[in-house]
């Protein structure tokens, strides 16, 4: 009967497989004296019982698992993993049969290349179930690991089977030929002229070489190193827009493949090197895309990027950027220069490598470079409009700041006194001063409008101290802060003094657009205030901020070498603030600011720059 249903469907069909199903569905009752003698063949020879022994058990894992696959949630991706193990179960029992019990050794090498796609296979989609619980947040951290180790064992049976299949010893037990007399058989058929091939057994070969390709790449970018492109411009000119780097990722210890978990660190991170890391505001909500968007990334060398933002750019999930800080460390940055101090130091000393990554005059660079720059911030003038600054600031102390406020206030006082000002009358005619002399002033949109009722508030009303603060123990970066808003004050002063002399004391041929002074002083403010709106970009507090905290082990502090347009580790994404120029003054002049220090953590590391495979003309070891 079984027989002639078997030729009824090769008849029809024309398919070995489909009559050997139908034979299969009985093989209890008809094959009942030839499974007795298979078991015991197979007992008795290594060859065949390790490998009978490995498909029979992973085929039971996969049907036991079955029952525990929805244990915590059921969803699309249970059902998924539950219709792969269903396949695994009816794959490994045909194999069984048609291997084992009609030995059906033309099955041998079908069976292996079985075994090694199963290996990623099964990893794969018992991992689905996982992944997706841990998206939504349903399972702890230790039911997560728990549950790859289960998956990891059940991985363990295809690999085996494909190492045990591959041993010469097994194929001659087999009675097949070996992987190198298939090469010399194939090679042979090749030079006949008129030899036909099955065209089966040619797309068989052919699929295989292109998924073992695409295996074989994946796996080398997940664990050795992969290409990255690099969308921004915050490590311009080291790496520009559209730059091919080579990132290594071995050595930093690459992910378990669908896992976060890392393998152990070879190489730690160093001062100086480019790392590649997961921007840690990146966050994909769906495990579809996740998984896709990540297979073609990887697939296509990273040329393809499918996960995109709703304006249809690609969503940085990747960063670039260089080593500044290392464990031990305190920073602090000042006009541009980045400082360091080690536990064992007094005192913060300049560091001398960072002179070598920190590029802020893009406008210097060669004209090759220059060209494929497209956002140069700071020009040749802003740059000689910072030296200004940064000479007016060094060459002067605070108690030289506090004589010139002490001779204007003087002045001030005895200019109202002549002209009977009361004090009543201060607050209106400051408000005068305000609405008659900023229009004269550029930069100050991107500042608060009330920096100056904060001056007049510490000398007019609450009578400002202005005694020199101690200064042991500062640093730097807050003397520098101190002597600035010192500075801000003594212009304000400066030009509220001289306003009132032209309003009071009718100054021949003076008036607020005319006066020689009056313009001085206004295009001091002017540039005060573009100085200050890039005061962050080149300078920053101690950190980590407490005296006795350094980077501790295991962190990092990383910037981009574009120093004025690199969104690093200096920022925060999430919040701004107003920030003060002298903390410890109340009436401190205030701008806005994203300035909040952080670190990375090594975990987070995927990899370390080596150099660049492209463009050509830029190809090479990275610096």
């Amino acid at each position: 009967m079984y027989t002639s249903i078997s030729k009824v469907c090769q008849a029809h069909f024309g398919l070995d497989l489909i009559s050997d199903l139908f034979i299969y569905l009985f093989m209890k009752i008809t094959y009942k004296d030839q499974l007795q003698t298979l078991f015991q063949e197979v007992r008795n020879d290594k060859y065949r019982f390790i490998p009978f022994i490995l498909l029979l058990v992973s085929a039971l894992d996969a049907f036991i698992s079955l029952f525990t696959t929805g244990m915590v949630r059921f969803d699309i991706w249970v059902c998924i993993s539950i219709l792969f193990k269903s396949g695994i179960i009816v794959i490994n029992m045909f194999f069984l049969f048609r291997l084992f019990l009609l030995k059906k050794t033309n099955m041998y090498y079908y069976l292996k290349t079985y075994a090694g796609y199963g290996i990623v296979i099964i990893y794969t989609t018992y991992a689905f179930p996982r992944m997706s619980w841990e998206l939504a947040q349903v399972i702890s951290e230790t039911k997560a690991f728990h549950l790859w180790i289960f998956s990891f064992i059940s991985t363990l049976f295809p690999a085996l089977l494909y190492l045990f299949l591959s041993l010469q010893k097994t194929q001659k037990a087999w009675g097949v030929e070996t992987e190198k007399e298939l090469k010399a058989e194939k090679k042979k058929k090749t030079t006949i002229p008129h030899h036909k091939r099955p065209m089966k057994d040619i797309i068989f070969e052919n699929l295989n070489v292109i998924l073992q390709a695409f295996v074989i790449v994946i796996l080398i970018q997940h664990f050795i190193f992969q290409p990255y492109v690099i969308p921004s411009e915050s490590m311009v000119p080291t790496i520009l827009t559209g730059d091919r780097p080579i990132v290594t990722k071995f050595q930093s210890g690459p992910a378990i493949p669908l896992t976060e978990w890392k393998l152990p660190t070879l190489k730690k991170p160093e001062r100086g090197d480019i790392v590649v890391f997961e921007n840690p505001h990146y966050y994909q909500n769906s495990l579809l895309k996740k998984i896709f968007q990540h297979f073609v990334f990887l697939a296509t060398l990273s040329l393809v990027d499918i996960d995109k933002d709703e304006n249809g750019e690609v969503r940085k999930r990747f960063i670039v950027k260089r080593i500044i800080g290392e464990p031990g460390d305190k920073l602090m940055m000042v006009d541009d220069e980045v400082y360091m101090k080690r536990k064992t130091d007094d005192t913060f000393t300049l560091l001398k490598e960072d002179k070598k990554f920190s590029h802020t005059d893009l406008y210097n660079e060669p004209p090759e470079i220059a060209k494929q720059i497209r956002n140069k911030i700071i020009t040749k003038q802003t740059r000689e409009l910072f030296t200004r600054w940064d000479t007016k600031k060094n060459n002067t102390r605070l108690q030289e700041l506090n004589t010139e406020i002490s001779k204007t206030l003087t002045m001030l006082h005895n200019l109202f006194l002549e002209n009977g000002i009361s004090g009543q009358e201060l607050s209106p005619l400051f408000s005068h001063y305000q609405k008659e002399t900023n229009l004269l002033v550029s930069g100050i949109s991107d500042l608060p409008k009330d920096n100056e009722i904060l001056v007049f508030n510490k000398y007019f009303k609450n009578k400002g101290n202005q005694e020199v603060d101690d200064l042991t123990g500062s640093t730097l970066y807050s003397i520098n802060g101190k002597k600035l808003n010192l500075m801000f004050d003594l212009l304000i002063l400066s030009r509220f003094l001289r306003f009132c002399e032209i309003n009071y004391n009718s100054i021949q041929g003076a008036s607020f657009s005319s006066d020689n002074r009056m313009y001085e002083l206004t295009r001091d403010l002017s540039e005060f205030y573009i100085y200050a709106v890039y005061y962050d970009f080149r300078n920053f507090p101690e950190f980590p901020e407490e005296k006795m905290d350094y980077i501790p082990e295991g962190f990092y502090f990383l910037m981009g070498d574009n120093r004025y347009n690199s969104l690093d580790f200096r920022y925060s994404q999430e919040q701004s603030y107003t920030r003060s120029l002298d903390p410890s003054d109340p009436y401190s002049f205030r701008y806005p600011s994203t300035l909040i220090p952080s670190l990375l953590s090594e975990e987070k590391i995927l990899g370390i720059v080596a150099g660049r495979m492209w463009p050509l003309n830029r190809f090479g070891l990275m610096n």
